[in-house]
């Protein structure tokens, strides 16, 4: 039993490693009303942001919403631009993270959201080696005319999106898992869906990702766009050589298993 135990982990810790998965820890799963304690307004603040929301079959999500009052129509006149039209709530993680991950309910009503229509942003804030903001890590729900697909944000140069498409596996009335994970090796962003990476960009030098914000839509006129979050969670992905030694431990632990067993036996 001990050795077929060890041989899952090492096993385990392979695919890990091969998929690039962090060990991940749930900074917010949003299960009780209290869980939006530490969260900051990003450009202006969306109408809801309540966790505790029992929804998509869980007790305890997070709700955020934008509202007609929302709307450039009727904002303050300082907030009337489209830049304000991203409404949004923003938490500061306790060290930087190479990866963050938050899982987004599929809301068959997203189908039928207006052409063009940006819906729900995974955004993040990642700084390089001078401490300085060096990208802006994103993964987005939206339409793009009446298809429904993820995109990321290109940090590089004026900054522009990338079509990531919609994956096979993602899902409407389900929870679908956002995954933004920085590789410094490579330097770049990998942007997952469910486990499925749909595309990679220039993460600019960035060791480290330091905050994330949550981000519904408005637009000029005013929308009710609603967004369900749960479980965000961040980790720091071990370098080849951590992992290295790790399924070397294994190993090493299972063939002295294995020994003191066949010394029983004997």
């Amino acid at each position: 039993m001990k050795t077929s135990m060890i041989a899952a982990a090492a096993a385990t810790a392979l695919v890990f490693a091969a998929s690039g998965v962090a060990h991940a820890q749930v900074v917010n799963d949003f299960d009780s009303a209290g869980d939006t304690a530490g969260w900051t307004t990003d450009r202006y603040a969306p109408s809801t942001f309540q966790s505790g929301v029992a929804y998509g079959g869980r007790t305890g999500t997070l709700e955020e919403a934008t509202s007609v009052a929302d709307g450039a129509n009727n904002r303050p006149g300082a907030y009337v631009s489209s830049f304000y039209n991203t409404q949004g709530m923003a938490f500061d993680f306790a060290a930087d993270v190479t990866e963050m991950s938050i899982e987004l309910y599929g809301d068959p009503a997203y189908a039928n959201a207006l052409d063009d229509q940006r819906i729900a942003g995974f955004w993040g804030v990642s700084y390089d080696a001078t401490d300085s903001i060096s990208a802006y890590p994103i993964i987005e729900l939206t339409k793009i005319g009446s298809d429904l697909t993820f995109r990321g944000w290109d940090s590089n140069g004026a900054g522009s999106w990338l079509n990531l498409g919609l994956p096979s596996g993602f899902a409407l009335g389900a929870w679908n898992r956002l995954d933004i994970m920085l590789d410094t090796g490579t330097d770049t962003f990998n942007y997952s869906v469910n486990g499925q990476l749909l595309g990679s960009v220039g993460a600019g030098g960035s060791l480290g990702i330091r905050s994330t914000i949550l981000q519904v839509h408005n637009n000029t006129d005013g929308i009710v766009d609603t967004a369900h979050w749960d479980n965000l969670s961040t980790g720091a992905v071990p370098e080849p050589g951590t992992w290295a030694l790790m399924i070397l431990g294994f190993g090493g632990v299972g063939a002295l298993v294995r020994r003191r067993r066949a010394a029983a036996f004997a």
